[in-house]
Order: structure tokens, then sequence, then C-alpha cells
């Protein structure tokens, strides 16, 4: 049977009839992807209590105590998070928990999917892997947000730290903007302030919020569409410019063009008149760089990407906020808000 970590990833606090409640948001992980399951402290505890009844070889004594008056607090909120993290973890290491308890699947939202008892164990934990992996190609990418995010403009939304985000957006393809779902309410925010629920990053809570990359208006889709345009044709002519299949012929040696052209004629040293006539060479603008405060994942097409430190040479600076430069063989788009201007020396 295919590995199984439950975790407690945030809450999301719920009004019904002007009472407020806190409801627990879980990731259920394989190997084949994540689902997500929302329970009340009430019905975690009742589930708690049904398993403690069957006196189960190595069930957990740890458990977080009701506390109705401060139920609603970010410190009881908390304790109960890291409290259930620390319950599930010691409930799943119990051989076979999940073949041989029909509350636990149930508990999961499996027990519906996997079928009636009286299957024989083995069965029972082929139903289970395979309900886990039919179920989480379903599943939409979540996110749970680590910064706290105000909207400032029209398409965005406002994330609170804990937020689950259904997102919209594909975390393949990169970007600085996602777009995504909190409850009812849709729009964009930043990828940089939210993680991957089921995947291995790790944020601290202690850091400083990451940058706001700027807004993405028209102008930047027609650049970026421009770039995308630039890049196909590059391709195309490097493909098509070797058409015989094998390495192209070498330039004539310079001794067979040093005989076939004719010596030039001298001319005549030039006046001081002629020298001050004769346009002068412009130097060379200096060379602009910016070092780089955080990790951008950029649209591979025609963005560059780069990690906390590097140096990147800026070519042309925008208004907009997206400056076009080179770190080593790439050039592209990157958001001027993840870097700071050096001096070349």
């Amino acid at each position: 049977m295919a590995d199984i970590t439950v975790v407690c990833e945030g809450h999301e606090t719920r009004f019904d009839k002007k009472k407020s409640y806190t409801v627990y948001v879980f990731s259920v992980a394989t190997s084949a992807g994540v689902v997500m399951i929302y329970r009340r402290y009430s019905a975690i505890r009742r589930f708690y209590a049904t398993l403690k009844e069957k006196k189960i070889e190595g069930f957990p004594d740890s458990f977080p105590k009701k506390n109705y008056l401060k139920r609603l607090s970010p410190a009881t909120i908390e304790e109960r998070k890291e409290a259930f993290n620390v319950f599930f973890s010691e409930l799943l290491t119990i051989p076979d928990i999940l073949i041989r308890f029909e509350d636990v699947r149930e508990f999961l939202s499996l027990r519906t999917l996997i079928g009636e008892s009286g299957k024989s164990g083995s069965d029972r934990a082929a139903d289970v892997s395979a309900v886990l992996k039919n179920t989480t190609k379903r599943a939409p990418p979540q996110a749970r947000a680590m910064f706290a995010f105000t909207a400032e403009r029209p398409g965005e939304i406002s994330l609170a730290v804990g937020d689950i985000v259904v997102l919209d957006s594909d975390p393949d393809e990169g970007g600085a903007w996602w777009e995504g779902k909190i409850g009812s309410v849709s729009g964009r925010f930043p990828a940089n302030h939210v993680v991957l629920i089921g995947s291995s990053n790790q944020f601290d809570a202690a850091a400083e919020p990451p940058p706001v990359p700027p807004p993405i208006n028209e102008a930047l889709r027609i650049r970026r569409l421009t770039l995308h345009a630039d890049a196909q044709r590059k391709l195309s002519s490097a493909q098509g410019a070797n058409t015989w299949g094998e390495t192209p012929p070498p330039p004539p040696s310079s001794a067979s063009t040093s005989t076939s052209q004719p010596t030039p004629a001298l001319q005549p040293p030039a006046s001081a008149a002629d020298a001050a006539d004769t346009p002068t060479t412009s130097p060379a603008p200096p060379v602009v760089y910016a070092r780089a405060v955080a990790k951008y994942a950029g649209d591979p097409e025609s963005d560059i990407s780069f990690k906390k430190g590097d140096l990147i040479e800026v070519i042309e600076e925008d208004e907009s906020g997206w400056w076009f430069g080179r770190l080593g063989d790439e050039e592209g788009l990157f958001p001027a808000t993840f870097v700071t201007l050096v001096d070349a020396t």
C-alpha cells in the first residue's frame, strides 16, 4: 500500500447564524498526490474517542484538550494544529491502520469509495491505494499562504497567513503571479507568498515578507508574446541554417583572399582640419548590474529565472517594473522588485 501522511495545513474561520467556528484543513498525501479534507475540532475529537474505545495497540495518548473559552484564539488554534500533526503522525505508524479500521477510512473520506466490508486485507489494501491515486488525479493543486498580502488592484485577492488557495494556475509554468480561489473569491496573488501543499519547501515564519512583483498589464503581455515569437524565429533559423546535414565548409583562408584582392593605394595623411571634421565614436554606456534579493521562477519562454544572490546584467529598465536583462547565456524579463542595483565595480 502507498505511504500516506496526514498534515494539518491550516484553518478557516467560518460563521453560521452569528456564531463563528474554526475548521481545520488537512492534506492527505501519497506519492500519487494530495487530497484535502476539512474537519471541525468536535469531529476530530469524536474520531479520536471512537478509536480510543477500540483499545488499539500503539494508539497515541496525546490529543488537544477542549478549551471553549479560548477555542478561537490564535495561540489555541496553533497549539491544536501542532497536536493534530503529532497525533496523526503516531496514528499512521500503526500497522495496517487504514486496512483494519473503517473509521479511519471514513474520516479520510475514503470509506464510500473503497467498497463494502468483508474483503480480505490484501484486497482492501489494493483498494486504498487505487482510491488514493484516482482521487488525487482529480484534485486541483492547492497552496497555503505563508505571508499576508493586501490586494491593491482589480483582479487581485488578499491573503491571510494560513489561507488555503485552490489554484487555477499551473505551478509548473512559473511566473510571479498565480491565480486561484479562496472560498468564493477569485483573483491573482504573488506566487512567492504561498507554498504548494505537499511540497518540500520550507518557510521561516520569522523571515521578512518577500517582495511583491510588479503588476501584470497588457503591455507586459504584448512584450512576452513578442519575446515568444522572437525565440521561435531564432529556433527556426538555427534549425534551417544547417540543411546539408554535415559540417559546413570552412571560409576561404586569409592567404587565398590576400592574393585575390588588390593592394589598396596609399592615402596622404589627413590634415588637422580633416581630422576635426571626422566624427568621433561615443563611448559605450556603462554596464548596469543588479543583485537578486529573492528567488524568482519566471516564464521559461520570456523571463529569466534566478536565485537569491545572482548578479544580473540590466539591459533595459522600464517604468512598468519589468526589466530586461541577462544572466549567463539567458536573456529575458524579470521583476525589478526582486533585485537591487549594485556598483559595477
